[in-house]
């Protein structure tokens, strides 16, 4: 299939809104991710309304450890959003393989990790679904953070987004949604270095009572460390999972960790200023959508 000047090829994934596929730009060739989202959303106000949410913040967003939109476009039956390709690994899928990352090549993933959520709080956006598998790790070791969401109500069914969330999610009390962002990312560093989630379950555990189980581990505050994690990693950790939301640090007091500063010195990130283009562009297809 084509649309000027995009050519779609292999089938990749399943997004948020539609199904994800490589595409190539023939006049600068240069390839792509693109999500492919039925006009069929319009019959879903609600969905509607969440896709305009999201296209427009990813509009906004210009960070090189962020998945980063570049194009969009409208026909009769579908809406198109370009991204910026992100062939490579998921975190997760990297982890798995590697049986866990060593401390200083997590630490040069986390910095970029981290650099990216940081960019996303100054600006007022929380990402809140960061897990290992909205992480990806390209050809170069450059990081991208993809699948910006919400919060799903924790359920048995929820998978691993449920072992993600932090306590005040999971007991449904009001909470902070940057410092949720910090409790997820902990996790995920927590699961980088030591191949496992911080919870346990045991084998004669009732399969119905597993979420139960792990829920009861979450909100008790305790975390076990893995042996082979450092006490000055184990000190990030302890901050990051605070039971307590307020005790958590922010984004940049975690960039200026000493794990952190000791394990990846050289890590400096620069973001350019958002692209006004796409952001009119974005502006533009919203109209379309709606006069459709």
């Amino acid at each position: 299939m084509t649309l000027s000047p995009y050519s779609f090829d292999t089938l990749i994934d399943s997004g948020a809104f539609g199904s994800i596929c490589s595409c190539h730009n023939r006049f600068n060739n240069i390839d792509y991710s693109c999500e492919i989202i039925p006009m069929e959303i319009k019959n879903n106000e609600q969905q509607l309304q969440v896709f305009k949410h999201e296209i427009c913040l990813n509009a906004q967003i210009n960070h090189p450890n962020i998945i980063k939109l570049v194009d969009v476009m409208i026909d009769a039956n579908n809406i198109y959003t370009i991204f910026d390709s992100f062939i490579g690994v998921t975190l997760d899928s990297m982890v798995q393989k590697n049986n866990g990352i060593d401390e200083q090549t997590a630490a040069k993933y986390f910095k970029q990790i981290m650099s990216g959520i940081s960019y996303l709080h100054h600006r007022g956006i929380a990402h809140k679904e960061i897990s290992l598998k909205s992480i990806h790790v390209l050809m170069d070791n450059t990081i991208k953070i993809t699948e910006f969401g919400v919060y799903r109500h924790p359920s048995k069914s929820s998978g691993m987004t449920f072992v993600y969330m932090p306590p005040e999610v999971l007991l449904e009390k009001s909470f902070d949604k940057f410092k949720a962002d910090i409790w997820t990312a902990g996790i995920c560093l927590y699961a980088m270095t030591a191949n496992h989630m911080p919870w346990t379950v045991n084998e004669s555990t009732p399969v119905e009572s597993v979420w139960e189980d792990i829920e009861s581990q979450i909100c008790s505050g305790e975390i076990i460390f893995d042996d082979n994690q450092s006490e000055m990693l184990q000190d990030l950790l302890s901050q990051m999972l605070s039971i307590e939301p307020d005790f958590r640090p922010d984004a940049d007091e975690i960039l200026n960790h000493p794990w952190l500063e000791m394990m990846a010195p050289d890590e400096n990130i620069d973001a350019p200023e958002p692209n006004q283009k796409i952001i009119f562009t974005v502006n533009s297809l919203i109209n379309d959508i709606d006069n459709k």
